[in-house]
């Protein structure tokens, strides 16, 4: 994956594993995966860059100190961090959550907001005023969307729902 993805054109990668309470994931065990998925790319003559990073769940960036937060910065720069958004259910806490990011200077990117019922059957709930705000695209919190999540992969309004405006597409400012 790693030689097809370098052949493509790609010359960096983000490490983005799942951090959350059935995937324990460290910050200590995602920096010496990637080193050593790094020294095995340079000795298979594979010239592209792995970053670290993690997505972490919404409950569990209360848990985590702001010290490990920084490390699971996305591709590692801990001014942004991947949030994992909630398959069901609208989280009551989420601005304040987010909030509490962008205080400390971190910019919250929502990880596949598409998979959420409620997102599906309102996008218009991630706009800025619903999600507490947070700085990334045009004010609104920045989404990476994922249409093979959608129902109806494929399909026209599966397509739709994960492709918002030109505007409102860029991750991070």
């Amino acid at each position: 994956m790693a030689r097809a993805a370098s052949q493509d054109g790609t010359e960096i990668l983000a490490a983005t594993p799942h951090v959350r309470e059935d995937y324990p994931t460290s910050a200590d065990t995602v920096e010496g995966l990637v080193a050593a998925l790094e020294s095995e790319l340079a000795a298979a003559g594979i010239p592209l860059e792995v970053r670290t990073g993690g997505e972490i769940a919404l409950d569990r960036l209360a848990e985590l100190p702001p010290e490990e937060l920084a490390r699971f910065g996305l591709a590692g720069n801990p001014r942004y961090l991947l949030v994992e958004f909630p398959y069901y259910g609208w989280p009551l806490d989420l601005a304040f959550r987010l909030g509490r990011l962008q205080a400390s200077g971190v910019t919250p990117v929502l990880a596949h907001p598409e998979r959420n019922f409620e997102v599906q059957e309102k996008p218009e709930l991630l706009r800025a005023g619903r999600v507490g705000g947070a700085r990334a695209a045009h004010g609104g919190v920045a989404g990476r969307p994922d249409r093979a999540a959608l129902p109806g992969y494929g399909s026209r309004p599966a397509r739709a729902r994960a492709r918002p405006p030109r505007r409102e597409r860029r991750a991070c400012p």
